[in-house]
């Protein structure tokens, strides 16, 4: 993909994020920052999490909830029926995560998005960040302020220079 193509297909996303923001705020709990990155945190709730049984022990799941949430969310490589509480909210956010991608897929972004960042914040929480694939959004960001500022100071320097030849 040459340059032109990455720049276009940029815009198409910004566009197309910048059009379906609030939806992704109400309906998927992802926010948009202002260099287009979507992100959000996942949360358990902690009793929810013991019940299967922490990190440590690893629990035989007698209540159908969470294979019937699953299967709603069609992680059918997640079929089983032992799990401790990690597991369960792996399976929670890669759930959530197939649902965000068939959104972003039915808007027409596919192949044009990637997850930058799944991270674990601690026991209870998961941080998942998801960018434009071709170019990182933040060094545009930054390129553009470091341009800014320089031709901002050149016109100082040029000043200051231009005042001080004039009294020469």
């Amino acid at each position: 993909m040459n340059i032109i193509s990455k720049f276009r297909n940029l815009k198409y996303y910004i566009q197309t994020i910048k059009d379906n923001e609030r939806e992704l705020e109400e309906k998927y709990n992802v926010r948009v920052d202002n260099i287009y990155r979507l992100y959000t945190v996942y949360t358990i709730n902690p009793k929810e999490y013991e019940q299967y049984g922490g990190d440590d022990k690893i629990v035989i799941n007698k209540d159908n909830a969470v294979e019937d949430f699953l299967e709603k969310a069609s992680a059918s490589h997640m079929n089983t029926s032992l799990m401790n509480g990690e597991d369960y909210f792996n399976r929670r956010v890669d759930s959530e995560l197939i649902k965000l991608e068939k959104f972003l897929i039915s808007k027409g972004l596919a192949e044009m998005y990637g997850m930058t960042q799944k991270k674990r914040e601690d026991a209870y929480n998961y941080k998942v960040v998801v960018e434009y694939k071709f170019m990182s959004t933040k060094f545009l960001a930054n390129l553009a302020v470091l341009t800014g500022l320089t031709v901002v100071g050149s016109i100082i320097i040029g000043a200051i220079v231009g005042t001080f030849m004039a009294f020469m």
